[in-house]
């Protein structure tokens, strides 16, 4: 109950300043109170502080205090992440499995080539430039000390960080669909709402909806997974028909097409039973049905071309190009307000281009192979994270900035960390 009255506090306080105090007294008191039940439950730190990042991954995208994330750029998502790291520095045995050298390699490789492109940034942009790179160096930092958790999350405790991951969505998705009936028949503004062109984009506390869409996908798509072997679901299926309302009443394509087209996928070739397969089928219609209501109610799409159209996408992917031509071995330095001016036109919607953009060709292959290699490792242990990692892989070729969905960053954390129990690593 007081994790849902933290939405609400969260939301309140994104208009109104006077609340803030109280957003960061309700989180003190929260992650607390849950310390010590997990620690009563016999949870270790390592555990609790991945269940905290879950837990604080909806609010993110504000500070700790709940206000601009910009004016004070530490969130508890942040906080929990630095714990993390600072909790595996302190153990005495640290051991770099054989099979993830490459991995720890390449990590500490984007972690050291990650400050060139800082040291070139725009001096005009240099604050944006420095935010991206925190953000990117937090996520390199995080990834090269989990390889020394590798294997060592079981799936019990894996539950648990799932159902805080879950429950986060869904009660993002409660509020996104709460803000845009309180400004359509109350006038009544809670959080953060914007307008573009006939849009009405609802975005709660997100600053990019896409992103924010993205993120409702992965953990509709992780609820679906968990009913992989129930023989009743019909929790899970109304909780994904939620999150996929929260994720369309924003007005973003992006999380909705990626969900649709994934489960589409697991439907096809993640379920051997043939009954089970025309179930799911036939629940996937019907929420995909109320979406698209619900995402016309706020965009208007008249025809097919509305719906696929690439916004403006393909001129900035061209754009994008032919500025690579001119400094393709080292870019042009961080802060996408500084690429988008440079080109004339937004950020390339594609995150490869656009870090190559930032630091070069073989920058941004360094950082990409280096998420593709976990990826494959997940794929190996044949976890649910080979399914979620590709979702958000194949979603940044649709959205710029892989690292800033901070999302990512969990996500790999935990697919290095969990061991597939009925695996034999031997």
């Amino acid at each position: 109950m007081l994790y849902f009255i933290l939405f609400i506090f969260s939301g309140l306080a994104y208009n109104d300043t006077k609340f803030l105090p109280v957003v960061f007294i309700l989180f003190s008191i929260f992650f607390v109170r849950k310390f010590f039940e997990l620690k009563k439950d016999g949870v270790d730190y390592a555990t609790i502080m991945l269940i905290f990042m879950a837990y604080a991954l909806p609010f993110s995208w504000r500070n700790v205090f709940g206000g601009d994330y910009g004016s004070f750029p530490l969130s508890w998502f942040h906080v929990f992440g630095l714990l993390y790291v600072f909790y595996i520095l302190s153990l005495k045995s640290k051991v770099i499995p054989r099979r993830l050298m490459l991995i720890f390699s390449l990590s500490t490789v984007a972690t050291v080539v990650s400050i060139l492109p800082l040291i070139y940034s725009n001096s005009a942009f240099f604050e944006q430039a420095l935010s991206q790179f925190v953000v990117m160096t937090f996520n390199n930092v995080i990834i090269l000390f989990s390889i020394f958790k590798y294997n060592q999350l079981s799936t019990e405790k894996m539950g648990i960080i799932r159902d805080a991951y879950i429950k986060g969505a869904v009660f993002t998705s409660v509020m996104l669909i709460c803000q845009f009936l309180l400004y359509k028949y109350a006038n009544f503004e809670f959080g953060y709402i914007t307008f573009l062109y006939n849009r009405i984009l609802t975005c709660y506390l997100f600053t990019d909806i896409s992103h924010g869409t993205l993120y409702l996908g992965t953990a509709a798509f992780w609820l679906l997974y968990t009913t992989k072997n129930k023989k009743s679901s019909t929790k899970e299926y109304f909780l994904i028909l939620i999150i996929s309302l929260g994720s369309a009443i924003t007005s973003a394509r992006t999380g909705l097409f990626i969900l649709g087209g994934f489960i589409f996928v697991y439907i096809l070739f993640g379920q051997k039973n043939v009954l089970k397969r025309i179930g799911l089928l036939f629940v996937f219609l019907i929420i995909a049905y109320l979406s698209f209501e619900f995402l016309q109610s706020v965009r208007q799409i008249d025809n097919v071309n509305e719906l696929t159209n690439s916004s403006g996408r393909t001129h900035g992917y061209k754009m994008a190009l032919i500025a690579l031509k001119g400094s393709p071995w080292i870019g042009y330095g961080y802060s996408r307000n500084y690429i988008a001016t440079m080109l004339g036109d937004t950020v390339p919607h594609l995150s490869i281009l656009q870090y190559a953009l930032h630091g070069g060709i073989f920058f941004a292959l360094t950082l990409y192979y280096n998420q593709f290699l976990i990826f494959l490792d997940a794929v190996n242990k044949k976890s649910v994270f080979s399914w979620l990692l590709a979702m958000v892989l194949i979603g940044t070729c649709l959205i710029p900035d892989l690292f800033a969905t901070r999302y990512i960053t969990l996500l790999v954390v935990l697919s290095l960390a969990y061991k597939n129990e009925s695996l034999d690593y031997s």
